[in-house]
């Protein structure tokens, strides 16, 4: 069986959220049937071998748009329980990968992460990279690819055998000049009323001891977020001589 996401017609979601999800048996798809416990705003998901399905939706909490929750929904009983709710980050949007418990990512402040649910216990899988995503794997997980980045490399293509096992980067055509000097971002925390606000700074080489111009680069919103990646822009202003504080 297959599950689908349906969108509501004329572009109705940008007056509400109207996503709907259908199951479709492979034997009889000229008869959908669809699974009105899932919200509408459910956006993707994963099935598990015992029927069951891990799905991303609006977050629970009070949250912009486009801020998700992982769920899983029990077809038996039609109960649904809410996975990520204390999770101290945001849910990316990849659907999870089911199988020795269920991977999600999830971006912990400037970097990205993967969390492991297995038998009601959660833990963190270590990447090398600062940020990672696309994690992909075949159906017996047997091998693992994904992209990593970082302030200092550009997107690059890994391999390995088992996750948390030290990576492979694949042979992929370099982006890099040759006679490029690699900035390496760092995080700085500063205090606004009773939030830590988190930035990421880079300076251009030869900045101690002397006067630097600052640009300050201000994502959009309400989703938008700063991670630990390369950035050809910031790139481009430290080579002229520039600093560059890119704030969350």
């Amino acid at each position: 069986r297959i599950m689908v996401i349906a969108q509501g017609p004329n572009h109705a979601s940008e007056l509400a959220p109207s996503n709907s999800a259908w199951v479709v048996a492979v034997t009889d798809p000229d008869h959908p049937s669809q699974v009105k416990q899932l919200p509408a705003t459910v956006e993707g998901g994963s099935w598990s071998d015992d029927g069951r399905f891990y799905f991303l939706a609006q977050c629970a909490q009070d949250a912009p748009p486009g801020y998700t929750d992982l769920y899983v929904l029990n077809l038996a009983d039609g109960s649904i329980q809410n996975l990520s709710a204390d999770i101290e980050g945001s849910i990316a949007q990849e659907n999870p990968i089911v199988g020795n418990g269920v991977l999600q990512s999830v971006q912990l402040g400037t970097r990205s992460a993967t969390f492991q649910l297995k038998k009601g216990t959660r833990k963190l899988i270590p990447f090398d990279s600062a940020v990672v995503s696309q994690l992909k794997t075949n159906a017996k997980h047997t091998g693992w690819v994904w992209l990593g980045t970082s302030s200092t490399q550009p997107v690059a293509l890994y391999y390995a055998v088992k996750l948390g096992r030290s990576a492979r980067m694949l042979n992929t055509p370099s982006l890099l000049p040759p006679q490029w000097t690699p900035v390496a971002s760092r995080l700085i925390k500063w205090k606004s009323d009773a939030f830590t606000i988190e930035g990421l700074l880079y300076l251009p080489p030869g900045a101690a001891g002397r006067k630097t111009p600052l640009n300050v680069d201000v994502h959009g919103g309400p989703t938008g977020a700063w991670v630990d990646s390369f950035n050809r822009l910031t790139d481009l202003l430290l080579a002229q001589g520039w600093a560059v504080l890119r704030p969350n």
